[in-house]
């Protein structure tokens, strides 16, 4: 990246965090935590603190959003930030942008900032590119654990990519309550990040309502939703 995409770039980052900052009001739960991790990788890298008290949820799923980021480098996580951005608030950055003279950065110029060769499974399922997956998966792979010991399904829950949670599931047979190294399944993912439609699959293929993370934590713990905690507490 040259060095006049670089500070355009960081530019964008940083008028994206004001807004972010000046209406967290109007963000709920499950957004305020996701920008919280882009945010943390964006500006200190790949997270480097304990993982919080199994007491305080709040600050457990925060550092969760961050550590789930992995090593993925901090000029990618600017280009996410400001991606979920332009999806919850497409409008945001209207009269910003005329007052700077910047040029938007739509969410499919921010993606061929990786290369489609350089991108691997993960990569597609993060994105929710089912066609993709379709191509590169194979049933032996459904369990595959990347670097941070995730499965292609706790990513698909992670960012609630109904079908290709389905796919995996139906088709290539992916361990429904697979565990990643905090002993958490994709049940977990989806209802912390709020999912209900992923959270409502997972459990019609069988996925442990009750299932205790290695903090003893189970899904409905994580749940701040209503809808999720309603429907995982009616189980």
């Amino acid at each position: 990246m040259s060095s006049t995409m670089s500070d355009e770039s960081d530019s964008y980052f940083s008028e994206a965090c004001e807004y972010v900052t000046d209406h967290a009001d109007s963000l709920n739960s499950e957004q305020l935590v996701l920008f919280y991790g882009f945010y943390k990788q964006a500006t200190a890298g790949p997270c480097n603190t304990p993982k919080p008290s199994l007491f305080d949820l709040r600050a457990k799923k925060m550092w969760t959003s961050w550590s789930n980021l992995g090593s993925m480098p901090k000029a990618e996580a600017k280009l996410r930030y400001v991606e979920l951005l332009n999806r919850i608030a497409g409008d945001w950055q209207t009269s910003t942008l005329k007052a700077q003279g910047w040029v938007c950065v739509s969410s499919p110029r921010q993606e061929e900032q990786i290369a489609d060769s350089a991108k691997d499974i993960f990569d597609w399922t993060r994105e929710g590119n089912l066609e993709k997956i379709r191509q590169a998966c194979r049933v032996s792979a459904a369990n595959l654990r990347d670097a941070d010991g995730l499965t292609l399904l706790h990513w698909a829950a992670d960012r609630g990519h109904l079908p290709v949670v389905r796919y995996l599931v139906a088709e290539l047979k992916a361990d429904v309550n697979c565990l990643d190294k905090y002993g958490q399944t994709p049940l977990h993912y989806a209802a912390a990040c709020g999912y209900l439609d992923v959270c409502k699959f997972l459990v019609d293929s069988r996925a442990e309502v009750a299932a205790a993370d290695g903090e003893g934590l189970t899904p409905i713990d994580l749940a701040e939703e209503a809808s999720v905690k309603d429907f995982l507490e009616r189980l």
